[in-house]
């Protein structure tokens, strides 16, 4: 009888192992699309292909969270029913794609020397960013460099498409930012406070109290406030960790913030890290010392070139533009060649030609694919670490790995047929076929 309770509870659903399946598949689809990505492509909607494929997983996992919540039993199946959501909001958001024109969307309308070779994700989060927060007579958006407000164009894009099928036209894109931020930390508190307790969840509404600086440090984007969340689910787990000992899903959480946090800006990257390391300090546990010691010192050492430039540099940007975006999120605002990835700057503080070691014409491209792999091996074996000592079931590893490599699939699909962002009305046909 305690067998079959312990495979029920290993098959059951887990929203963390659904949480870490969807930052696998943004770290997949960031991967891919710098592989096969055209920078050159005059389409727009290829590029914008990768919006609803991220909302739809993201809305299935708050839907398998809530569901989860709600029922409170850890046998539930509702993968079904996501899977179905999941779809219907792809269908539902890719129509709303190809009804919106190009020009109300100004996105990527940036000059020619802007334009990266990660162009369809590295500007969905890092430095092209849309200025802009108000809407124009003929019904455009404006495109103001001096304004700061939601410059995430994936909330642009959520606009446009409510607009499109209602007619109501959100003045303020920051109000929308703000609300949906607040919306994710909300049922992120209720998350915690369902597997760490009160002082968790307390802590997560202090998180939320504090908008005003979080919406300062992550500056309204999209991929910066699932940094935010990252941060605040570190946080709980490693008070359960020091204070009570590891938990169930203790290992899970900690992964999901280490895969989080390439998604940030720097500073969020180094508070992170930060906490990683008090982690690792203060654990009773051996195995999780060394894993957060692992986590901690890897995402420090992204950031200390980004670190070093802005004391060096008295906190200015520089100008420079280069071809290409490097990898761990902590590209600066403006992309240079100080702040361009973990490997590069590492190169560069020895004092050595990047460009003529290599001999490539694009070493900001290749400086993200050395960083791509980097932090693959370290999630990889981080994995290992947990599967060895903590006897993790097969059946679990294969409920969280069968969907990403699905996902993996549909993406290189999706990036094999680029072809047919110059034909759309082909394109919506085969961008289905694979959740099918």
């Amino acid at each position: 009888m305690k067998n079959q309770a312990d495979k029920t509870a290993d098959t059951a659903f887990d929203p963390v192992k659904s949480g870490l399946i969807i930052f696998f598949a943004v770290l997949c689809l960031y991967f891919s699309f710098d592989l096969f990505a055209d920078p050159h492509a005059a389409s727009r909607r290829y590029r914008m292909l990768t919006y609803p494929i991220f909302t739809a997983i993201c809305l299935a996992w708050v839907f398998h969270t809530a569901v989860f919540l709600i029922r409170k039993a850890q046998a539930i199946r509702v993968w079904r029913s996501g899977i179905i959501l999941c779809v219907l909001t792809s269908l539902l958001l890719s129509a709303g794609i190809f009804r919106i024109s190009p020009q109300k969307l100004r996105i990527f309308d940036d000059a020619p020397d802007r334009i990266s070779t990660s162009i369809a994700f590295s500007k969905f989060h890092r430095c092209e960013r849309l200025h802009a927060g108000f809407w124009q007579p003929d019904g455009s958006l404006t495109d103001t460099a001096s304004s700061r407000t939601a410059r995430s164009p994936f909330f642009a894009y959520l606009v446009s498409v409510i607009h499109s099928f209602t007619g109501y036209r959100i003045e303020n894109i920051f109000l929308a930012n703000w609300i949906v931020l607040n919306a994710i930390l909300i049922i992120a508190s209720l998350s915690m406070l369902f597997f760490f307790g009160k002082t968790a969840a307390i802590c997560t509404q202090l998180l939320i109290l504090s908008q005003p600086l979080v919406l300062y440090v992550t500056e309204s984007a999209c991929y910066e406030g699932v940094g935010a969340v990252a941060l605040m689910v570190l946080l709980c787990a490693s008070y359960r960790i020091i204070s009570q000992g590891p938990g169930q899903h203790s290992a899970s959480f900690l992964m999901l913030a280490a895969a989080a946090g390439i998604h940030c800006r720097p500073e969020m990257i180094a508070l992170i890290a930060l906490v990683f390391l008090i982690t690792a300090v203060f654990s009773k546990s051996w195995l999780f010392t060394r894993a957060s010691a692992i986590s901690g010192i890897t995402l420090f050492l992204s950031v200390m070139p980004y670190i070093w430039h802005r004391i060096s540099f008295k906190w200015t940007y520089p100008t420079m533009n280069i071809k290409g975006s490097g990898g761990l999120g902590v590209a600066a605002p403006t992309v240079s060649k100080y702040t361009d990835g973990f490997i590069q700057s590492f190169i560069k503080s020895f004092s050595l030609s990047a460009e003529s070691f290599f001999k490539i014409s694009d070493v900001s491209a290749f400086n993200g694919l050395l960083n791509y792999i980097f932090l693959i091996a370290v999630l990889f074996c981080m994995l290992i670490l947990f599967t060895g000592r903590m006897k993790i079931p097969r059946q679990t590893l294969m409920a969280v790995f069968s969907p990403a490599a699905c996902i993996i699939s549909y993406v290189l699909l999706i990036s094999i047929i680029g072809w047919s962002a110059d034909h759309p009305n082909t394109a919506r046909y085969f961008i289905f076929l694979p959740i099918a």
